[in-house]
């Protein structure tokens, strides 16, 4: 963890806090807070975020195809869609981008 990328710091401490983080990725957190205060700062905000958010998100349960039918009665509230079924997300997505001209 030498360089502070916040992405990915971001990452590591939702991992610890998680209970998810091995224990070579704990200590290279704990390392990275005690290198300045800054650091610690910076864990103690998203570690509140975190504590107040008070879930977890198991992508397991991330319903995707409920998610789409819903942006798609937002747009059409009419119920008039197209939908596109791939068995690829990403291609999905860019699809409906290109329908609705969005870059």
């Amino acid at each position: 963890m030498q360089e502070y990328n916040q992405d990915i710091i971001i990452e590591q401490i939702v991992a610890f806090l998680d209970g998810r983080a091995s224990k070579d990725e704990a200590l290279s957190l704990q390392a990275w807070v005690a290198q300045s205060e800054q650091h610690r700062t910076y864990f103690s905000q998203i570690r509140n975020i975190y504590e107040m958010s008070g879930r977890q998100l198991d992508p397991s349960v991330i319903r995707t195809d409920t998610a789409m039918q819903k942006v798609f009665r937002k747009i059409a509230p009419e119920g008039i869609f197209l939908w596109i079924a791939t068995n690829n997300e990403e291609e999905e997505i860019a699809i409906i981008k290109k329908l609705l001209h969005w870059k």
